[in-house]
């Protein structure tokens, strides 16, 4: 599983494309011991079973509703 580990806050990010506090916030499983990491494929199901919504998909929503006011 060595090509799969993320070791630090810096490679999870990149890997994620999401701020550390948002990964902390949604529970992705991070492990610490002796120093910050995570394995990909505990990170990409983690993901699928709570899918991160795009700015996008909130923006288009509320444009709806103001176009009904």
């Amino acid at each position: 599983m060595g090509k799969d580990k993320l070791e630090g806050w810096a490679q999870i990010e990149c890997y994620l494309g999401i701020s550390r506090n948002t990964i902390l916030a949604r529970g992705y499983p991070i492990r610490k011991d002796g120093g910050v990491f995570a394995y990909k494929p505990e990170l990409d199901k983690h993901g699928k079973s709570k899918p991160i919504k795009k700015p996008s998909d909130n923006l288009s929503q509320s444009l709806t509703v103001f176009d009904n006011l």
